[in-house]
């Protein structure tokens, strides 16, 4: 049977060397070990690699939390899609501007998934009958290789949102969606008085 082992020593310069010890233990018929064959492999590089990698992960994380902090600060909606439009990342105003739930965001949905998710919501004022063609037309838009330039959305309630869509280097993509609703009834009162 081999046994392996992983350990440090000191080279004669005073440097620490990692050291792979793989033995074969040889053994009798009455099972008794009668000798071993080892072979010792310098792995101080790979340990070294490991070990960037740990700490890349661990300073990732905390810039990760950070980002999320930041994003949750900002006051439009801000969606983050991979390239096969499943969700990554939803910061705290799109979730309230669409009324995501923590099961929903957790679940890493499809943008398929977000649009029914919302159907029955009040936020669509779309026919039944012509929902399927609405879906498929969204889903389109945002697939789009340029992404989709400034538009408005809006909802049900009566409530307008902006939004834009960027596509990332990677393929997936980035949406903004910024509650217009106040600035349009300013902008028409504005010109009532004019």
């Amino acid at each position: 049977s081999y046994i392996e082992q992983e350990y440090r020593i000191l080279d004669k310069e005073g440097g620490i060397r990692w050291i792979l010890d793989r033995a074969l233990i040889e053994r009798n018929e009455e099972g008794i070990p009668t000798h071993t064959q080892s072979s010792l492999l310098d792995i101080s590089e790979r340990k070294a690699i490991e070990i960037q990698l740990r700490e890349n992960k661990i300073k990732l994380a905390i810039i990760l939390d950070r980002f999320k902090l930041l994003l949750d600060t900002i006051d439009y909606g801000i969606l983050f899609m991979d390239k096969d439009l499943n969700l990554l990342v939803a910061n705290r105003a799109a979730c309230r501007m669409w009324n995501f739930s923590d099961e929903l965001i957790n679940s890493n949905p499809s943008f398929d998934d977000i649009l029914e998710y919302n159907r029955y919501s009040g936020i669509y004022e779309v026919e039944d009958e012509k929902w399927e063609e609405y879906k498929k037309e969204r889903i389109s838009s945002i697939t789009s290789p340029n992404g989709v330039p400034k538009s408005e959305f809006k909802r049900k309630d009566g409530s307008v949102l902006s939004y834009q869509e960027q596509v990332l280097p990677d393929g997936g993509r980035m949406l903004n969606y910024f509650d217009i609703t106040e600035q349009n009834k300013a902008e028409e009162e504005k010109k009532q008085r004019e």
